[in-house]
């Protein structure tokens, strides 16, 4: 609704766009619904509260298998039809999913997290992606703020950043080792490791497109008002 209302006027200036598909509950995760009616019902609910006629990308969150790929894609595909929708994006699958997705109805981007520190898309999904035509939206290029340069082992045992594998225990000793040396190629560059990260991301295709959602606090990007680049995926 906020969104709404920052668009409200000029919405031709805005492209939206709108993942769907998780379900919650008082703030509680309660999982994934992505059958076809409830997708309709998904959408409808978003137009109204943005206050628009068309979403520009939909994209289900996930795919976990529950319903078929075809199926879901189907959906979005006859909801680019009726006008709600003017392209389909994806986000988080796997190389097979984003094949049978794209054999379905043409696929315009998928969102995936990729970074300096977490490269395995590199393996199978992102030649897929190339090979298929799909742009790529690329989130948390900090990998969780890991590449900011500013976190500091141990961290607080009721963090959020403890679920990730690479801030557990000995790993997260070794990767600050590592951006020791990200900060120290910052340095020579005149730049913040942050801005490198970002850098690294946007150099690795034209087709790859380097989002920003959350921006690390007191940070000299942050102090000189210059840029704005992710520390968290969500």
């Amino acid at each position: 609704m906020l969104v709404g209302k920052a668009i409200k006027g000029r919405r031709d200036d805005a492209f939206i766009s709108v993942k769907f598909g998780a379900i919650f509950h008082n703030g509680q995760w309660l999982g994934l619904d992505l059958r076809p009616i409830a997708i309709k019902n998904f959408i409808n609910y978003s137009l109204t509260r943005l206050g628009i006629e068309t979403i520009d990308l939909y994209q289900p969150c996930r795919m976990d298998g529950s319903v078929p790929v075809e199926d879901i894609v189907g959906t979005v595909a006859d909801l680019v039809k009726e006008g709600k929708v003017r392209y389909l994006g994806v986000s988080e699958i796997t190389a097979e999913q984003l094949r049978q997705a794209n054999n379905t109805y043409p696929v315009s981007a998928l969102e995936i997290g990729y970074s300096l520190a977490d490269r395995q898309i590199e393996t199978d999904l992102l030649p897929t992606a190339k090979e298929l035509g799909i742009s790529v939206v690329a989130f948390a290029n900090t990998a969780e703020g890991l590449l900011t340069g500013d976190l500091k082992a141990p961290l607080p045992a009721d963090g959020h950043l403890l679920h990730f594998s690479r801030f557990q225990g000995d790993n997260l000793v070794k990767n600050l080792e590592k951006v020791e040396i990200l900060k120290q190629l910052a340095t020579d560059k005149d730049a913040t490791p942050t801005q490198l990260a970002i850098a690294w991301v946007n150099a690795q295709g034209d087709h790859i497109i380097a989002i920003s959602e959350h921006e690390p606090p007191q940070t000299p990007a942050r102090k000189h008002g210059r840029y704005e680049y992710p520390i968290f995926c969500r």
